[in-house]
């Protein structure tokens, strides 16, 4: 009995040993975020994906942001969306510029698959109320989230302001004016022009 002890306590303390090393690093290693699905019972990871976003302050000057955003519940916005809303949010705050346009890369929408070619985008006009409100010194929020289809034909074929963020804004109509008048050249998929819909933030502090 004595022999078999002996030949068994290197595996007995081997076995102990490697427990004791997974409860002390459980203890210690980050748990990854989680958050509850509707029904309060199974849970999922979030999920981060860093976004590129194009910034028009002035006709000459145009910045390049990348945002890091994590997925939410958000009803009824892309995770880029979500991300156009989360620079708007940042960029309130002065000191900072009081008219930008914010947008992102555009998504294909008649489910044919990516396209090769970008849109080449030449000109995004400023609503008519920004130079007024510039001339006379008045400033009021009014940040308004817009998609926009930029048409395989090179026109702009539809407008909407995304419901419950800035769809209310006393100056829509300009801003839905404004956005009808983007000049581009067309994505291509394999040299066939598409049509994609791009999402574009219109800020106004």
């Amino acid at each position: 009995m004595t022999q078999i002890m002996k030949r068994a306590l290197p595996f007995i303390m081997t076995f102990v040993f490697g427990v004791a090393i997974t409860a002390i690093i459980g203890r210690v290693s980050p748990v990854p975020q989680k958050r509850f699905l509707n029904n309060g019972c199974s849970r999922i990871k979030w999920k981060s994906q860093t976004v590129q976003i194009w910034e028009l302050h002035n006709p000459a000057e145009m910045l390049h942001i990348p945002m890091i955003v994590r997925d939410s519940s958000l009803p009824g916005l892309t995770l880029k969306e979500q991300a156009l809303l989360a620079r708007a949010q940042q960029n309130d705050a002065p000191p900072g510029p009081r008219f930008v346009v914010g947008y992102v890369s555009p998504d294909t929408i008649d489910g044919g698959g990516p396209y090769t070619s970008n849109v080449q985008i030449s000109n995004i006009p400023r609503p008519a109320f920004w130079d007024k409100r510039q001339d006379n010194k008045q400033v009021q929020v009014c940040n308004t989230l817009v998609r926009v289809d930029l048409d395989a034909s090179g026109k702009v074929s539809r407008v909407e302001p995304v419901r419950g963020y800035g769809d209310q804004c006393p100056h829509i109509s300009d801003i839905l004016n404004a956005a009808r008048e983007i000049s581009f050249s067309p994505a291509l998929r394999e040299g066939v022009p598409v049509t994609l819909r791009m999402s574009m933030m219109y800020r106004a502090r």
